[in-house]
């Protein structure tokens, strides 16, 4: 009886140690998961940031790499040559003034930078835009004192200047808005960015009509890391 006595002492003093052991042993494994979960989560952390600045460099680098903006503006200017097949000229027909050749003699010694600040300026509050048919003969386009889109820039200055570009237009453009001459924005009526006679107001977020999908802030900056 006293040897039973002294076994199943035995048995319980092993049990408790045991049973109090087993708790210690969950406590260490809560512990050390606790501060291992936290270490990786910090660690991922760094990743996650770093995936994110990298994004935004991606987005970038991938915009100058894939869009060949040239290319989408050359392919813009081609349609608009299609569509418009003869002349966009500045005419006053209230005043009988006939074209801006006759009314603005030293025309011919006017860069082309300036014939679009004084167009924006002052020619498209005061002239009307026609097309002039092949035959002769006046077809309406645009009223004065509107907003123009690029566009309806390039085609004009295309009439008084034939050896220019579409992204020769633009850049000027875009150095006007960037010096504040001008201002630009996006049209919800005709869905198209427009320039104006206007300092320092531009919405350059606005997404252009050329294609692409892209803002005029972004042709901003794809053009100005170009010069």
């Amino acid at each position: 009886m006293n040897r039973l006595t002294k076994f199943k002492e035995h048995i319980n003093d092993n049990t408790t140690i045991n049973n109090t052991q087993y708790f210690i042993i969950n406590i260490f494994i809560s512990y050390f998961a606790t501060i291992l979960v936290f270490i990786l989560g910090q660690l991922l952390v760094i990743p996650a940031i770093l995936l994110w600045v990298l994004e935004l460099v991606f987005r970038k680098v991938s915009f100058k790499r894939k869009v060949n903006l040239d290319k989408v503006m050359l392919s813009w200017e081609s349609k608009l040559l299609i569509n418009i097949k003869y002349n966009l000229k500045l005419e006053n027909r209230y005043n009988n003034i006939d074209r801006i050749q006759k009314d603005f003699t030293l025309y011919p010694l006017m860069s082309l930078e300036e014939f679009i600040m004084n167009f924006l300026r002052s020619y498209n509050d005061n002239y009307e835009t026609w097309c002039v048919r092949q035959g002769g003969g006046l077809d309406f386009i645009c009223f004065s004192s509107k907003r123009r889109s690029l566009g309806d820039i390039f085609l004009i200055c295309r009439s008084y200047y034939p050896k220019c570009s579409i992204i020769d237009v633009l850049k000027i453009l875009i150095d006007l808005i960037d010096r504040k001459v001008i201002s630009g924005s996006r049209c919800g009526t005709i869905n198209k960015f427009v320039f104006y006679n206007q300092k320092g107001n531009s919405v350059l977020e606005g997404k252009v009509e050329y294609g692409c999908e892209l803002t005029f802030k972004e042709i901003i900056e794809h053009y100005k890391t170009k010069q």
